[in-house]
């Protein structure tokens, strides 16, 4: 990232060090968060074949989302932390890494933090996964629940009251889902802005 020519100091080495840490947390953070959607998967698929094989498992049924609330936030979580280690980079990181060697050209320092934001598919990427998010953790667990009430021989009070639970949890994963989802192309960074 830094030329040879470039005197380091205390400073400098302890905020590069900062740099190696903070990516070494967000790619464990992403390969958690992508694990999450193949684990869900494999966990609703498990809970629908069990379920179907007998009328007297169909209540495995409202297990899907209670597992997708918790699953769903925990991937929510992961990628919102993913978003502001970027940030934190291209923002602060950026201005203390210029303030320390200000002879570095702005174009070349952290260049890959910025770029890869700032694609002409950025959108679309973030449209399609807003709807693999909602269809993966949302409407897995609205169908859960509506498979369960049509063949369901009988759903009796306390059924309801799971019904009643697993939909609010529907609604709270729903809501973090539209709430997290970011459709705005990426504004460039302030040290990258032309003029």
């Amino acid at each position: 990232m830094l030329d040879e020519d470039i005197p380091m100091n205390d400073n400098l080495s302890i905020i590069l060090l900062e740099y190696e840490k903070l990516k070494e947390e967000q790619i464990s953070r992403i390969s958690t968060r992508d694990s999450l959607i193949y684990i869900t998967l494999g966990i609703f698929g498990a809970i629908f074949s069990f379920s179907v094989l007998n009328n007297q498992y169909l209540y495995s049924l409202l297990i899907i989302p209670v597992v997708s609330f918790v699953l769903g936030w925990v991937y929510i979580t992961n990628d919102e932390k993913i978003s502001n280690i970027g940030k934190y980079i291209r923002e602060d990181l950026f201005k203390a890494i210029k303030e320390e060697a200000p002879n570095i050209k702005d174009d070349y320092l952290l260049h890959w933090e910025i770029k890869h934001r700032s694609d002409e598919l950025r959108i679309f990427r973030k449209i399609t996964q807003f709807f693999v998010d909602l269809t993966t953790f949302s409407a897995s667990s609205f169908a859960s629940i509506a498979i369960f009430m049509m063949y369901s021989s009988k759903v009796n009070e306390s059924s309801l009251y799971i019904i009643y639970i697993d939909g609010i949890l529907c609604f709270f994963i729903t809501m973090l889902i539209l709430f997290h989802a970011d459709f705005k192309k990426s504004e460039p960074s302030s040290h990258n802005e032309q003029p």
